[in-house]
């Protein structure tokens, strides 16, 4: 008789060999080997899996929490640079008062001059406002931001403070290809809006390489337009409720019609999962797939054996505290989706927004008090407030075969960020369970965005493993 190290081999092999020709219900045919396809049955871990490559980028997000108290050391910081910038000192490449008049110089839009010359008038009142402690603080674990007045000051990789922007009317329709730039020069802002149309344009200090350097940030009133339309059409709840039957035919993919349906249905999915554990129908129902899939695959086990090993392990799962921090999380991700995306069409529809743009540039933010971040590919992700859960992992899983379906991970979903960590990004809840299988020690949940799609939203999961399983 095979062990389970021997069939897992087999399977493995056989998934590799295939990569190129065909697509491989990995997940499953690794989890069947390893003695745990009750687990992936309950978990409908035989969606098919496209390997179209063999790792993802890291995502580079830190390990940790978000949080809203001012971090007093990030204020003076910003503080410091912001009054070298106002100060005599007008260093090459640095000094706001420089900066205002390289910009002032070459600029012929009377709109873009006036709000490019009180720039520096700008920066006072927020400096003269964050002294005196009349700001707003708020930080999501990837930017700390520090608004007042007519800027916010906003850190990512390094120091930016962005003024208020206005909105320049072109009268005709945009012709550019790119929908929003972050201008060095007057030169090229000029030209960008010479084919964008109408547009909201803010002028940003940003503290780089020891300077302060003037951008300009402008973005297309179409994207602007494009996130309140999706924010509108997914405002609410649609009063759908969701059973736990037709939440794991949705195989926990976390996405609705509407913002305050999703935690329902996360929600509902968890229940339909932990029923595995405590009604003889499901373990019934789990029996009878073990052993189609165990007859499919040709494998040396049992159906009742596979059973007993794949609800132990959910089990162990349920019993680090699991279940009750994610539903937590899906209470807060129903009251803060609903609430941030009401805050965000007011702040739209009131003109009251701010323009942010990612390091590399590749990103634009339309920001009220929360931020919708719009790529290149039209990805549109709120920002939420959810508090992450942690749980300690036990090993669940031999270590030779945790390592083995670790190649299994790295081939579709799995990650690695610079501090070392193991990331599971995933929009569905199964994909979750099925990796905290193979890994052990401390993990961090975290649901910091939902995707705007054309029509409806998604949820988005991060979970940081600290030690690899």
């Amino acid at each position: 008789m095979e062990g389970p190290a021997e069939l897992f081999v087999e399977a493995i092999t056989r998934v590799l060999a295939w990569v190129d020709e065909h697509k491989a219900y990995l997940f499953l045919m690794t989890a069947v080997a390893a003695g745990v396809v009750a687990l992936s049955a309950a978990l409908n871990m035989w969606g098919l899996v496209e390997l179209e490559k063999l790792a993802y980028a890291a995502v580079g997000a830190p390990f940790v929490a978000a949080g809203v108290k001012a971090d007093e050391r990030k204020v003076a910081e910003v503080v410091r640079l912001v009054e070298r910038a106002l100060g005599p000192a007008l260093v090459p490449g640095g000094g706001a008062s420089a900066e205002v008049e390289r910009w002032a110089a070459g600029l012929r839009s009377g709109e873009v001059k006036t709000a490019v010359a009180r720039a520096a008038e700008m920066l006072k009142g927020w400096l003269e406002a964050v002294k005196s402690g009349r700001y707003v603080y708020h930080s999501s674990g990837r930017a700390a931001r520090i608004c007042a007045g007519d800027a916010c000051a906003v850190k990512t990789r390094e120091w930016a403070v962005y003024l208020r922007p206005v909105k320049i009317e072109a009268g005709r329709l945009g012709e550019v290809k790119e929908k929003w730039i972050i201008a060095r020069s007057p030169e090229e802002l000029e030209a960008w809006l010479s084919g964008a149309g109408s547009a909201y344009v803010a002028p940003a200090l940003f503290f780089e390489g020891g300077g302060a350097e003037l951008r300009v940030v402008a973005v297309s009133e179409a994207v602007v337009n494009e996130v309140r339309r999706r924010l509108a059409a997914v405002r609410g709840a649609s009063g759908v409720q969701y059973d736990s039957l037709t939440a794991s035919a949705r195989r926990g993919v976390l996405a609705a019609a509407k913002v305050g349906d999703a935690a329902r249905l996360w929600r509902a999915y968890m229940d339909g999962v932990e029923s595995y554990l405590t009604d003889p129908a499901r373990r019934e129902e789990l029996t009878r797939e073990a052993e189609r899939w165990i007859r499919a695959l040709r494998l040396n086990t049992t159906a009742e054996e596979a059973v007993a090993k794949g609800l132990e392990m959910l089990k162990a799962l349920r019993d680090t505290g699991l279940f009750d921090a994610l539903r937590k999380m899906a209470q807060r991700l129903g009251e803060s989706g609903v609430e941030t995306v009401e805050k965000m069409l007011r702040a739209l529809e009131g003109g009251e927004l701010w323009l942010e743009a990612t390091p590399t540039g590749k990103a634009i933010r339309i920001c009220g008090e929360r931020c919708v971040s719009v790529n290149q590919r039209g990805i549109h992700e709120l920002a939420l407030e959810v508090p992450s859960a942690e749980v300690q992992i036990p090993r669940l899983l031999p270590e030779e075969h945790a390592k083995r379906l670790h190649i299994g991970w790295l081939a579709s979903d799995e990650s690695h960020n610079p501090q070392g960590f193991a990331i599971m990004y995933t929009t569905q809840l199964w994909q979750l369970y099925a990796w905290l299988i193979t890994k052990s020690g401390r993990i961090r949940i975290h649901a910091p965005d939902i995707v705007l799609k054309k029509k409806g939203i998604s949820t988005e999961l991060y979970a940081f493993s600290e030690i690899y399983g």
